[in-house]
């Protein structure tokens, strides 16, 4: 079986956009996923914020969380050990360590900061502080 890269052929009524998209993801170039750095979602809700992180693939123990000062830090280190009879023929994806930080506002109350993860989703909520929380102020229009 022969595996071929798909060639770039630009189409004439492609927008010039999305052939310079085209090209950076099908050519070889200085561009390169960056493998130990996981999507992130941060979501705003009344009493809350939440992190959300995208690590498939790992165990609840190979995460460390840690708060200094305001700096909220999350790191993971997994090992994916490839079998000794295979090679790798094309890898899209890989398995290691990671370190990702996030400066959070003085309105979080640090006491009751939470994690969990589930189906390859890490979700830290971040409570807001009893006095931010509803606090609502309507601004008259002069």
């Amino acid at each position: 079986m022969t595996i071929a890269k798909r060639m770039y052929r630009p189409s004439r009524t492609m927008h010039p956009f999305d052939t310079w998209i085209d090209a950076m993801m099908s050519t070889p170039s200085t561009y390169r996923p960056r493998y130990n750095e996981p999507a992130a979602n941060i979501l705003e809700g009344e009493a809350d914020f939440t992190i959300e992180l995208a690590v498939p693939g790992m165990q609840k123990d190979d995460f460390a969380i840690k708060l200094e000062e305001k700096m909220l830090t999350i790191s993971a280190e997994s090992d994916h050990e490839l079998p000794e009879n295979q090679k790798v023929v094309k890898r899209e994806f890989a398995f290691g360590h990671f370190s990702k930080s996030f400066v959070l506002p003085d309105t979080i109350d640090i006491e009751k900061i939470d994690a969990t993860y589930e189906a390859g989703i890490l979700r830290i909520t971040l409570p807001k502080t009893a006095d931010t929380v509803n606090k609502l102020r309507e601004i008259k229009v002069n």
